[in-house]
């Protein structure tokens, strides 16, 4: 019998330019019925039995792409996407008065485009305070260090680079000269420092546990229904897949609020600058600064970070590249895990979404690798530049933004297009990257074989994955700062006066502020007293 006789007997195709696996498996069990034997319907070379050609699925399920519907594009939207976006949400963003929130979309178009490099800021970040603190302690004592590392450390966020050791050696001859005013004033001074500096752990942890919420009931609910879903629900593995491809955000967001900001631009200048101005034993010249994006108040972007550990701790080593290679497991691990998803996905073999993937990877990885070569360009020309009149600072970090720009427009732009059956068709199905496209083949029948890999198989992989990037977050941490505690470094409790009224943590804050709000009291009631 002819092709087109057999054709007209089977159901109706879908439209035109659309791919419908459920239509295509109805016609390939009409056509079984009627031409059992034909061409057509045998499988590719090493093919399992059921399965057919990439011509054949064309012909059966339809040449062009399966589109979600609006409404099932707006659930995977709402469960998938926006928890992902409210983790971005939640990362520290420097308070700059920058229009359009032109600083928050920098910091995000870097952190999409170059993650890698922000998760390996965030951590020199924690590194450079650690190294902070040891020198500190080693030139002025366990018990005053840490109050001037906690001054170092805002001076940070104003350019590190170039006035560490000026700055440094001012403060440590105020620790050497033994003023009780001079000490007074740098104690109280780290104290407000200290008390300013948010850190929105609380709400980072709530939107951490929204999202494993949000994965884990879309998940079950997924698996649960699946055999009685339409066909492109078969498409919730790779979805699935894109999500943990981002995975890497969840220590990156941990990493951010451990860190913490001040709550204004302005807030470390006026206590810098009160601090300068209380100094008597000699002049206190700390470089102030307006903290800009691209001078240090940016965590996630650090362009000194490869030499501060010599500026610092005098010594150059190579944990820097420790740092490195950490930030690289941590977003490779995220994209191995979406490419065995995509993977064993049926039809099982290297497929477009896991061609997409590893482009992704691909991506961050020459990016990064960029960035760092950018990097060693502006320690190697700096001083020119610098003696040019050129902020080279503000030159590379145009640089590395104008690169990562296309890199996450592309990234946001694909995950959008998803939606519209971007990689929903015969030639997506098949696996044809890995098998050729003679021996590529389509199984038109994916509901079972999915909902098994989904109940069995898929869970074992990403709840374990899941988890494992979370406590990610605290191994970093504690690799980065050297087991040196947040509270340990704040110094809140070291930084108090020895009076027993005050007490010591907390309350000695407390203490020293109702003390402070009664002197003002008693100022005011001077003063009345003599207009009087």
């Amino acid at each position: 019998m002819d092709l087109d006789d057999i054709l007209r007997r089977l159901p109706p195709p879908p439209p035109p330019g659309y791919f419908i696996p459920r239509i295509g498996w109805i016609r390939y069990l009409a056509f079984k019925d009627i031409a059992p034997n034909h061409p057509l319907l045998v499988p590719p070379l090493g093919a399992p039995n059921g399965t057919v050609s990439i011509e054949a699925c064309r012909i059966l399920a339809g040449a062009g792409r399966g589109s979600h519907n609006p409404g099932m594009a707006f659930t995977h939207i709402t469960t998938w996407v926006i928890p992902s976006l409210l983790l971005v949400g939640n990362i520290n963003y420097a308070p700059f008065r920058k229009p359009f929130g032109l600083n928050e979309v920098m910091v995000a178009f870097h952190l999409f485009g170059n993650p890698v490099d922000s998760i390996e800021s965030l951590l020199a970040r924690l590194d450079a305070e650690r190294r902070i603190q040891a020198r500190c302690q080693a030139e002025m004592g366990k018990e005053d260090g840490p109050m001037y590392a906690t001054i170092l450390r805002a001076l940070d966020d104003m350019g590190f680079a170039e006035k560490f050791e000026s700055r440094f050696n001012q403060l440590a001859k105020i620790a050497r000269s033994g003023n009780p005013k001079d000490i007074r004033a740098v104690r109280t001074a780290a104290t407000d420092l200290s008390i300013n500096r948010v850190y929105n752990t609380r709400r980072v942890i709530l939107a951490v546990t929204a999202y494993m919420a949000a994965v884990t009931t879309n998940y079950t609910r997924a698996a649960l229904n699946l055999p009685t879903q339409n066909p492109p629900e078969n498409t919730i593995s790779h979805i699935m897949s894109f999500r943990c491809l981002f995975f890497w955000l969840l220590p990156t967001v941990l990493l951010s609020a451990h860190i913490g900001i001040f709550p204004s631009e302005r807030t470390a200048q006026r206590i810098l600058r009160n601090l300068e101005s209380q100094i008597d034993g000699h002049p206190l010249h700390l470089h102030i600064r307006r903290p800009e994006p691209w001078n240090g108040a940016n965590y996630t972007w650090r362009p000194h970070k490869d030499h501060q550990s010599v500026l610092i701790s005098r010594v150059p080593d190579r944990r820097r590249w420790v740092l490195f290679c950490l930030s690289f497991m941590t977003v490779t691990a995220a994209w191995g895990l979406a490419f065995t998803i995509s993977y064993l996905t049926p039809t099982r073999g290297f497929q477009s979404r896991n061609l997409t993937q590893t482009a992704y990877w691909t991506a961050w990885i020459i990016d990064a690798v960029m960035t760092r070569l950018i990097i060693w360009s502006y320690r190697r020309w700096t001083r020119k530049r610098h003696q040019r009149g050129m902020n080279t600072k503000k030159l590379w970090f145009w640089i590395v933004w104008v690169i990562d720009m296309p890199i996450a427009i592309g990234i946001l732009t694909t995950q959008l297009a998803a939606f519209g059956g971007w990689w929903h068709s015969c030639f997506t199905w098949s696996g044809v990257f890995s098998r050729g496209w003679k021996r590529a083949y389509v199984n038109l029948n994916l509901q079972q074989e999915v909902a098994y890999l989904m109940r069995r198989l898929f869970p074992q992989i990403l709840f374990p994955a899941l988890v494992g990037h979370i406590l990610l977050a605290p191994v970093l941490i504690y690799v980065a700062r050297g087991g040196i505690k947040r509270d340990e470094m704040r110094e809140e409790g070291k930084m108090e006066e020895t009076d027993e009224e005050e007490g010591k943590g907390w309350r000695g804050i407390w203490g020293r502020l109702r003390k402070r709000d009664s002197g003002c009291e008693e100022q005011k009631n001077v003063r009345g007293s003599r207009h009087a």
